[in-house]
């Protein structure tokens, strides 16, 4: 049996044309440069996940700005895994933050 991958552009046309969108989740997490990581994946993206456990206000801040330069979406939480002791640091986002998530959820 052979699998054949889609290519990014042939899975990026599946998800919006089934009006999903594309998160880079918990950029901080991986072990390369955060700068990095946004720089590559910024044309494949609808947006970026700001606030993940653990996150600090700094890491927020600048994923929210970040994304709001770049025209991106923001998300916080996407991809809660069922930890016990989750801590979604919502301390760390002020109101613009919130209502910038909300407003595309509640489209």
């Amino acid at each position: 049996m052979h699998i054949v991958w889609p290519d990014i552009t042939e899975l990026l046309d599946i998800i919006h044309s089934n009006n999903g969108k594309v998160f880079l989740a918990h950029p901080y997490k991986y072990n390369k440069d955060v700068t990095e990581i946004l720089k590559e994946v910024k044309d494949y993206v609808d947006g970026i996940e700001i606030c993940n456990n653990p996150s600090s206000r700094e890491e927020v801040e600048y994923l929210y700005k970040y994304a709001k330069e770049n025209n991106l979406l923001v998300s916080c939480g996407s991809d809660y895994h069922g930890d016990i002791d989750y801590n979604l640091n919502d301390e760390y986002l002020t109101e613009e933050m919130i209502n910038d998530i909300l407003s595309w959820i509640n489209k």
